[in-house]
């Protein structure tokens, strides 16, 4: 199991400070992630900052059980 931490407005929109899921990658983790939220599509989680275990990652990243993946809002103002 993966587990996917939310921060920002993703973890006030989800009502929740994380997930878990089985992932083999961040794609993966994301659309599973959506799915878990009620969310029709991983459309919102890809505008956010990824990082796993710490270390930025892309939607390829490989994940394995134990890692966590870090997703980060947007952040707006001016």
């Amino acid at each position: 199991m993966v587990t996917v931490r939310l921060f920002g407005t993703l973890r006030l929109d989800a009502g929740r400070r994380q997930v878990e899921v089985d992932a083999a990658t961040v794609a993966e983790a994301l659309e599973k992630t959506a799915a878990a939220l009620g969310l029709p599509g991983a459309g919102p989680l890809l505008q956010a900052a990824v990082f796993v275990n710490g270390e930025r990652a892309g939607l390829r990243t490989p994940l394995k059980a134990g890692d966590v993946l870090y997703l980060l809002s947007p952040a707006a103002g001016g």
